[in-house]
């Protein structure tokens, strides 16, 4: 019998990685962030000077520059309840992820409270962070960061949506799991100018580090107990004073990718 999560867990986990933010409820220290990474500013050319490689060279290439037009397009379509909207701009792994569209529309005010909440934020910047890009297909993440207001005021707040993008065009592949992540320090903590960034994520996934907007970078990393690695970066730049986010990036050679988020603030 297949196991269907029920929907208070799956709108206890949309509303946790929809924002990493200095609240009681969504952020607080211990909190991670699991989502899939989006589509970037790359672009990638096929070639095909072998006549029988299958490559058409006239193919236009992978271009994911417009990755955070589609966020932007899905988070303004679950504020304002438009499921379709959403779903269509949903990638078919993260459709199969959540249980398909009825399950989706279970959770409609899960994702407009989560998600949704950044479609209202009128601080909210949306970075397109390149990933990798192969063959058709290029992944990146788009980082939201601002001040959301959900049951109280506007507060502090970040996010990475993972986006896949073909010549198609971009889709958002927010529900893949691919293992937890433990930030250190916890999320929400205050940190040094100078710190350093660390995270415990599964030993069998590869990882990268987006601190706040800037491009993935490959943080060092050593086993560490049962079946987990330590990663680790030192951000090298000193933080101005003021809130920070960390962006855990992990993916898998079969192509997954998924995202993990925690707020910090740098005390002026």
């Amino acid at each position: 019998m297949r196991f269907r999560p029920t929907v208070t867990l799956l709108a206890v986990a949309i509303l946790t990685l929809a924002s990493c933010a200095d609240d009681p409820e969504v952020g607080a220290p211990g909190t991670t962030t699991t989502t899939t990474l989006s589509s970037t500013t790359t672009t990638t050319t096929a070639t095909g000077d072998d006549p029988g490689s299958g490559v058409d060279d006239t193919a236009p290439p992978v271009t994911v520059e417009t990755a955070d037009d589609t966020v932007r397009a899905w988070v303004d379509a679950l504020a304002e309840g438009d499921l379709e909207v959403a779903w269509d701009l949903t990638a078919e792994r993260s459709r199969v992820a959540i249980g398909g569209f009825e399950a989706f529309t279970d959770l409609r005010s899960a994702l407009a409270e989560g998600f949704g909440a950044w479609s209202g934020a009128d601080d909210a910047t949306f970075s397109v962070v390149p990933l990798e890009t192969g063959g058709d297909e290029a992944l990146s993440v788009v980082i939201l960061r601002g001040t959301i207001a959900r049951e109280g005021p506007p507060t502090p707040a970040a996010a990475g949506v993972p986006v896949r993008t073909t010549g198609g065009g971009s889709l958002v592949e927010p529900f893949l799991d691919l293992g937890a992540v433990e930030h250190q320090p916890p999320p929400g903590t205050a940190i040094p100018a100078d710190p350093t960034l660390e995270a415990f994520v599964p030993a069998l996934r590869n990882v990268r580090f987006v601190v706040d907007d800037r491009g993935a970078e490959d943080p060092a990393t050593e086993g560490a107990d049962g079946d987990q690695q330590r990663a680790s970066l030192e951000p090298g730049v000193p933080l101005e004073p003021g809130p920070h986010s960390l962006t855990v990036v992990l993916t898998t050679p079969e192509g997954e990718v998924a995202t993990s988020t925690a707020l910090y603030f740098v005390e002026g």
